[in-house]
């Protein structure tokens, strides 16, 4: 899906400096060629409170199927900006779906944030996912009805955010929100915009300008780290069309001709990482769906090591005197609530499997229950005489199931035994 046209360049570098944040500065990256320590996030999703009221509340009404914890987002952004400033690494990198639906108002609150972090003198790099810019359902949802709202062009977006790394950074893309930045000593994060002037696809300028700008990267010895909204490799084989970037072979063969280390995206919440054609590519779940993670990536002698953190809501939560027993007790409803939304099309399907007696389908459920949670938090499992005893069942019905081959391949990929949360490269 194409956006209407824009006249590009957007000059960042005349704009005037006239609202109040403009006084405030713009972090500076420490260059050290060691020791560097950098936290990720995707898809927080942030729906400001004033766009939604109770008949929003969970069990009243959702717009997720996959289990975005929506109503309580401004908490777990709050809570996430808590932990971002308590840990104060050396960068925050944020790979886009900042907003719900791109609404305006969710925009200015999220910079609005992402300010009060940088005030901290932690430097922030971020690019844009599919849900910030001139969306189409953006909406509030107030008194059981939805009404559309107002949402920032791609150039209105390019302009509020420009101090969240292109501002700073070395290497600009005259064609899109796609940037380079030096954030150690010769290692180079590259930020991929396939969000503002197309919808998950990199703009055939933009990819003439990564070669050069790689080319000349060559030439200093550099290190590249990427990151990304939509993904480079296909991590399920339904998970394609819409998640992985459209012509991601023309960007990875620009990556592979430059020794990309690794890159890092989100969008498809789940928790996973491959690795292929000499380099490493990193799944974000999503900050608000079960279980809850960002990453934290670090290099020390010489070696990348990732691995992904679970939100602690609940602490924040009980800090700030807050008294919903859901938020105090945050992983538990994110669970109940991924598997009342994200898992509950398995359940309708297994009931309706002929030839199963009542036992034999709460069992295929629960086991699919599980496995699903497993699956996108990247943890391993272990199957045990039950969870196999299940599976065998579902095979011996599966032309009865239509969620099958989604279940197979994540069946497969769970059986490898990765531990998605961890890596070093």
């Amino acid at each position: 899906m194409k956006r209407p046209s824009l006249p590009f360049l957007l000059p960042f570098l005349l704009l005037s400096c006239t609202s109040p944040e403009a006084n405030i500065p713009i972090p500076s990256q420490e260059i050290k060629d060691d020791d560097l320590h950098f936290l990720i996030a995707s898809d927080l999703h942030f729906l400001d409170p004033s766009l939604r009221d109770e008949t929003f509340a969970p069990g009243v009404r959702d717009i997720s199927s996959d289990g975005k914890a929506t109503y309580y987002s401004d908490v777990v952004v709050d809570a996430f900006v808590s932990e971002v400033i308590e840990k104060h690494p050396d960068a925050l990198f944020l790979c886009g779906d900042l907003t719900l639906n791109g609404a305006r108002v969710s925009n200015d609150v999220v910079y609005e944030k992402l300010l009060s972090i940088q005030k901290e003198d932690i430097p922030v790099y971020l690019l844009p996912g599919n849900h910030d810019v001139e969306i189409t359902f953006a909406y509030r949802f107030l008194d059981n009805t939805i009404e559309r709202v107002d949402t920032y062009s791609p150039q209105e977006f390019q302009e509020k955010f420009a101090r969240f790394g292109y501002t700073q950074a070395e290497y600009k893309d005259p064609n899109s929100f796609s940037y380079f930045k030096e954030v150690g000593d010769n290692i180079w994060a590259f930020m991929l915009d396939a969000n503002t002037r197309t919808i998950n696809l990199v703009y055939s300028e933009t990819l003439v300008w990564l070669t050069k700008v790689m080319e000349e990267l060559d030439q200093k010895g550099a290190k590249i780290i990427t990151f990304s909204h939509q993904s480079l490799f296909s991590h399920h084989s339904l998970l394609n069309v819409g998640y992985q970037i459209a012509n991601a072979e023309e960007v990875l063969a620009s990556y592979q001709a430059h020794g990309v280390l690794a890159n890092f995206a989100g969008h498809s919440h789940i928790q996973h990482y491959k690795k292929e054609r000499g380099m490493v590519e990193i799944l974000n779940s999503c900050l608000d769906v079960c279980p809850g993670q960002y990453g934290s990536l670090s290099l020390h002698d010489g070696v990348w090591s990732y691995h992904a953190n679970g939100l602690d809501v609940s602490a924040y939560a009980e800090k700030q005197g807050y008294t919903d027993p859901n938020l105090l007790d945050f992983p538990t409803y994110l669970k109940n609530y991924f598997d009342a939304s994200n898992c509950a099309g398995f359940q309708k399907e297994v009931n309706q499997i002929e030839g199963l007696n009542q036992l034999e389908k709460k069992e295929i459920s629960s086991t699919l229950f599980t496995l699903n949670e497993a699956y996108f938090a990247g943890m391993p499992v272990i199957f045990d005489d039950s969870l196999n005893h299940a599976m065998s069942l579902l095979d011996s019905h599966a032309k009865d199931f239509r969620y099958y081959p989604y279940v197979q391949e994540m069946v497969a990929d769970l059986r490898e035994g990765n531990d998605y949360r961890y890596l070093q490269f």
